[in-house]
């Protein structure tokens, strides 16, 4: 039998995914509204703390792990986005690089969804 209760380590990364998205994505808010500048890499960098959250929570090599990756790290921008423009910083981006962060969170976060070592 396996050490590991998919559901329950499912449940558990998606409610820390979540938790940890949140926290990352007010505090790099509140970083670029003190600034008054957004940083990519700041973006990437929340993404990659999210990943390896996920990482530690879901089951070896399962695909329920890579979806959660995938969703979750995007969402943080997303959500970075949506308080930004709530506190009046908004601006249209229509460059093809605009879409980057969002492909490098997804890709990132499944491979860390997928990817645990089996130890």
């Amino acid at each position: 039998m396996s050490e590991y209760n998919n559901e329950a380590h499912y449940g558990k990364a998606l409610l820390y995914g979540i938790g940890v998205s949140i926290v990352i994505a007010v505090a790099l808010a509140l970083i670029a509204i003190a600034l008054e500048a957004e940083y990519i890499i700041a973006l990437l960098i929340g993404a990659i703390i999210i990943g390896v959250v996920i990482k530690s929570q879901v089951p070896p090599h399962t695909i329920g792990g890579a979806i959660i990756g995938a969703i979750l790290c995007p969402a943080a921008i997303i959500l970075y986005q949506i308080i930004m423009e709530m506190q009046g910083y908004y601006y249209v981006n229509s460059d093809w690089d605009s879409w980057v962060p969002y492909l490098f969170a997804a890709g990132y976060g499944a491979y860390m969804g997928y990817s645990r070592d089996d130890n």
